[in-house]
């Protein structure tokens, strides 16, 4: 048998990241796409003809129930293997009546992920082969309450992997998990952080977003690329891009929020520092625009508005020497030719007011 394709579909890429670092262990499976919806999922699935998808439950636009049932019906071949952190006597039913081959709960993914792949491999060759231990034999008396926590908290050694700081919380804001971005971005230990008001990481002056972005996970609606502050603990604001997903018990009631936090405050700092050189270039009585490598038009400045006659938005991304409609003293070839070779070039054109 060659290489088993597998098509990844989360609609967190953390979660795809630590899948794809899971099954790098073995060498003769590949992971031919990923996806980040149902939708995504069923049309990769028609085109790269997967022999194993790696289907996640709650995602937008299309869920992974629908998403499998689809596949199994247009893609009999590919086998799916649900892959959630909803409540695991709920999902293995689901499984099993959509036809799925498998279900790992995303709390087991380390211990799980690669035998349900075995198994699936083993089926197709006709093999015989001990099962996945199923998912709720290890919760045998374990309280709803706990599972529910369980189903809060987000894949924990492979969120731990993650660059980006995950945090899970109650609808109240108390905090559930904390991985080790988390940790290291703000200051505080997970046991330090987990148990403790979301506030405890919100500035004063932030705290009605907080309050604004609650409401919207409880109708189900997610947040994507939110930017703020939020403040470590040693006092220090940093400025962040936030990524909250509403996290669903069994019946599907918002029981809780997941929080992707990536640190954007180096690029914030470049931003400011590219705004600051735009502001000294506009006071500028010469007419000054940028170009990139594709002679596209990058920067351009109020003096050039002035002179040519086009506003900012009216120039930015047009070809230069098509808006202007440029004269050139000798063929552009040349022209392009001594600008790599010099890294300038001096001479007379004739540009075109509009």
């Amino acid at each position: 048998m060659g290489s088993l394709r597998i098509l990844i579909v989360d609609d967190h890429e953390t979660v795809r990241r630590g899948i794809r670092s899971l099954l790098s262990s073995r060498p003769n499976w590949v992971v031919c796409g990923e996806a980040g919806d149902g939708l995504e999922a069923v049309e990769k699935a028609k085109k790269l003809r997967p022999d194993v998808v790696l289907m996640d439950i709650s995602m937008p636009r299309m869920d992974g129930l629908e998403a499998t049932r689809i596949i199994r019906r247009e893609v009999p071949e590919s086998k799916v293997i649900i892959v959630s952190q909803n409540d695991p006597a709920v999902v293995s039913s689901q499984a099993a009546e959509i036809g799925a081959a498998g279900y790992v709960n995303k709390d087991d993914l380390a211990r799980d992920l690669l035998p349900a792949v075995d198994n699936v491999v083993a089926d197709r060759r006709g093999e015989k082969t001990k099962r996945v231990r199923a998912p709720t034999d290890s919760r045998k008396g374990v309280s709803k309450r706990t599972l529910g926590r369980r189903a809060g908290d987000l894949l924990s050694a492979i969120v731990d992997s993650s660059d980006d700081a995950i945090i899970s919380k109650t609808l109240d804001g108390v905090i559930t998990s904390w991985n080790k971005s988390a940790e290291r971005l703000f200051g505080y230990t997970r046991e330090e952080a987990v148990g403790q008001h979301i506030t405890l990481i919100i500035p004063e002056d932030r705290r009605d977003e907080e309050a604004d972005i609650i409401e919207r996970v409880k109708r189900g609606e997610r947040v994507d690329h939110f930017e703020t502050v939020r403040r470590r603990k040693n006092g220090t604001l940093l400025d962040l891009s936030l990524r909250i997903s509403p996290v669903k018990d069994a019946a599907g009631r918002v029981v809780g929020a997941s929080k992707v936090a990536r640190d954007i405050t180096e690029r914030k700092q470049v931003e400011q520092a590219m705004a600051e050189r735009a502001q000294l270039l506009d006071l500028s009585n010469d007419a000054i625009f940028v170009r990139d490598a594709a002679d596209r038009i990058t920067y351009w400045n109020q003096s050039a508005s002035a002179l040519y006659g086009y506003s900012r938005g009216e120039a930015v991304g047009r070809v230069s020497h098509e808006l202007l409609r440029t004269e050139f003293p000798e063929p552009l070839e040349r022209i392009i030719e001594q600008l790599h070779q010099d890294n300038r070039w001096t001479g007379e054109l004739i540009h075109r007011h509009k």
